[in-house]
């Protein structure tokens, strides 16, 4: 049960927040309780570690939750690091009077990539990789009045568009060669000879939404700008979330395109020239944030 709930109360604190407080103090108290449960509840899963998918039947729609290694290690990561993040948030946010906006969508996020890591399958990441894309616009621009912040949210949330536009076009061409989103079942489809070609033209399509997400060359521009939110929430972009879910994305189609040495070659070049170039505009970058964004 740990699996669903591990998520589903971040995102239950998040519809709560704008109808059930009416102090900053409850509301600090309901985000700290919500990401702290879920806390608790990811490291549970690392005790109790047993490679299942389970199965929660919603009106029209079958909510597959995948328990392994490393989607119970991406939750813990999120959860924890949001935790410490959420306590920090209590003093940082402080009065600002928009305060319920940023604890709502701070538990949206986290509730969103807890789920987004333990999905089993390709479009229910992708659902749950969009919200989490909502939610960085408005924490990025969450100071929105002041227009260069406004912007750089917007910025952010154009730039992951690309990348996830190519992303949906990968999942499509799946799911018209095999009929099937499941992890499981594609990575069986991936080892026939026949569908290779098919394979590598989607890993490929999927990974950009791997580069808008991680920015990655060439839509890399929109991190450095994105620190014109919170510090909380840039923390919370690097460290966290957002960030995190494009590694999470490549280790976990790894089982599907694995066999395709011309995907990892891919991967490996753009990662490698995104650092040589990160790298050198940290070098002569003097805003702190962005050098650490960098």
């Amino acid at each position: 049960m740990q699996e669903f709930l591990n998520w589903l109360i971040p995102l239950t604190g998040a519809l709560l927040t704008p109808l059930l407080t009416r102090s900053r103090k409850a509301t600090e108290l309901l985000a700290m309780i919500t990401v702290g449960v879920s806390a608790l509840l990811s490291l549970s899963l690392l005790f109790a570690l047993d490679p299942s998918v389970s199965y929660l039947q919603l009106p029209g729609f079958r909510l597959g939750i995948r328990v392994d290694q490393l989607s119970v290690y991406m939750a813990v990561i999120a959860s924890v690091i949001s935790f410490l993040i959420v306590l920090f948030s209590t003093e940082y946010v402080g009065n600002d009077p928009s305060y319920t906006r940023y604890y709502f969508f701070f538990q949206l996020f986290v509730g969103a990539m807890i789920a987004l890591v333990m999905s089993s399958n390709l479009l229910q990441t992708y659902f749950f990789w969009e919200i989490v894309g909502v939610c960085s616009y408005a924490l990025i621009g969450f100071w929105y009045k002041e227009a260069y912040r406004s912007a750089a949210g917007l910025k952010a949330f154009i730039t992951t568009r690309i990348g996830d536009t190519f992303f949906l076009a990968g999942i499509v061409l799946l799911f018209a060669t095999t009929g099937t989103f499941e992890y499981s079942a594609l990575a069986e489809f991936a080892k026939q000879p026949a569908m290779q070609s098919t394979f590598l033209i989607a890993g490929l399509l999927i990974f950009g939404g791997v580069i808008g997400k991680s920015a990655q060359f060439p839509l890399h521009v929109w991190l450095p700008d994105a620190m014109a939110g919170p510090t909380t929430v840039s923390a919370l972009i690097h460290a966290a979330t957002m960030v995190k879910a494009g590694i999470f994305l490549v280790a976990r189609t790894s089982e599907i395109f694995s066999g395709l040495p011309e995907w990892g070659l891919y991967i490996s070049y753009t990662g490698a020239f995104t650092a040589l170039i990160a790298a050198s505009m940290g070098i002569v970058n003097n805003d702190l944030k962005k050098v650490l964004a960098y």
